[in-house]
C-alpha cells in the first residue's frame, strides 16, 4: 500500500484553515499523513476510516480528529456520502486545545469517533456550503465556529469530561483585561458561538454569560473600592463599564447598597486602621441628637 505525505493546502499562520466539502465522491484510499491537524465530520452516509491501524466506523453525525503525522485512509464508504474536512494549522489548533485543557489527553488517547448533535451538524453543513463560495473560502469566523462545535463534541464524548472544561475558561475571566472586555473575550477564549456559550455556561453555572460577567465585575469593583483609592469613574471603567450611571445602578442591584455607601465603608475601615477607633453612631444619629439638643436649648448654652 502506498504511503505518502499529502499536500499542505497552503496552510500558514496567515491562512490557518482549509475547508473541503465532499459530496458523493471517492475519499482517499491511499495511506497518507499531514503536518497539520484534520477534522472529519460525516453529515450523511457511512465510512470505514483507518487511522494508525485502528478501524473507525464512522456513521452519520460522527467526527474524528486526525493529529499531525497520523497515517490514515478510507477503506470503504457509502453512496451519496457527505463529509466535511477542516484542516488546521498546527500551532493554531494546539493553542485551542491548550485553552480547553485537552491537548495531552487527545494526543495520548487512541483515536476515537465522537458524535455531534443534529443542531451542530445542521450548522456545520450550512457553514461549509457558504464557505464553498469563493468570497468565503477563507472566512476565519465561520471556520472557528465549526472548530468550536467539533471540540465541544470531543470534550463531551471522546474525552468524557462533559462540561467541566468550561471551568478553566471561566477562571481566565478573572484576569482584568478579559474582565474588562467581557462576553466577547469569553466567546474568543471558548471558541464557541454565542448560542453554544449560553447553553454551556447556563448548564454549568446556572446563569447566562452576561450574568456571570456581571457578577465577576461587581466582585472586582467591590475589591477595588475597599482596597484602593481609585475614583468612582476609574473603578467603573476598570471593570468594563463605559457609563457610570449604568455601573452605579448595577452595583446597587448586586450589593443592596449604593456605590457611595460602600465608599463610606472604606473610609470607616481606613479610620479604624489608622486611629484604632470606630464611630458608634451614624450620620442619622448625629443629626437627631443635634436637633433634639437644639429644640431643648433654643438659645444655645447658658452664660
Amino acid at each position: 500500500m502506498q504511503n505518502y505525505i499529502a499536500t499542505t493546502f497552503g496552510i500558514t499562520a496567515e491562512k490557518p484553515f482549509f475547508c473541503q466539502h465532499v459530496f458523493n465522491r471517492p475519499l482517499s484510499n491511499a495511506e497518507h499523513n499531514h503536518n497539520f491537524y484534520e477534522i472529519y465530520i460525516l453529515a450523511e452516509g457511512w465510512a470505514k476510516h483507518i487511522v494508525n491501524g485502528v478501524v473507525l466506523d464512522m456513521k452519520e453525525a460522527s467526527c474524528v480528529v486526525i493529529p499531525p503525522a497520523a497515517k490514515h485512509l478510507f477503506l470503504q464508504q457509502s453512496e451519496g456520502i457527505e463529509m466535511f474536512c477542516l484542516s488546521i494549522y498546527t500551532p493554531e489548533m494546539e493553542q485551542l486545545l491548550d485553552a480547553y485543557g485537552i491537548r495531552d489527553k487527545l494526543l495520548k488517547s487512541d483515536v476515537r469517533v465522537a458524535t455531534m448533535d443534529r443542531q451542530e451538524i445542521f450548522h456545520a453543513r450550512n457553514i461549509f456550503r457558504q464557505m464553498r463560495l469563493p468570497q468565503n473560502s477563507h472566512n476565519l469566523s465561520c471556520q472557528r465556529i465549526v472548530l468550536g462545535m467539533v471540540l465541544h463534541s470531543i470534550m463531551r464524548k471522546m474525552i468524557e469530561v462533559e462540561e467541566e472544561w468550561i471551568d478553566g475558561i471561566l477562571a481566565k475571566m478573572n484576569s482584568p483585561e478579559y474582565l474588562k472586555e467581557g462576553v466577547p473575550a469569553l466567546l474568543r477564549l471558548s471558541n464557541l458561538s454565542h448560542a453554544q456559550l449560553c447553553r454551556v455556561v447556563k448548564k454549568r453555572m446556572n446563569m447566562t454569560p452576561q450574568e456571570y460577567i456581571k457578577e465577576l465585575r461587581m466582585r472586582y469593583a467591590g475589591d477595588l473600592i475597599l482596597g484602593t483609592n481609585l475614583k468612582c469613574e476609574d473603578i467603573a471603567f476598570s471593570v468594563g463599564y463605559l457609563s457610570f450611571s449604568h455601573f452605579s445602578s448595577s452595583f446597587k442591584e448586586y450589593f443592596g447598597m449604593s456605590f457611595l455607601d460602600c465608599i463610606n465603608l472604606r473610609r470607616i475601615a481606613k479610620a479604624k486602621e489608622l486611629l484604632g477607633w470606630t464611630a458608634q453612631k451614624n450620620l442619622e444619629d448625629m443629626c437627631r441628637d443635634a436637633w433634639r439638643w437644639q429644640t431643648q436649648n433654643p438659645n444655645g448654652y447658658a452664660d
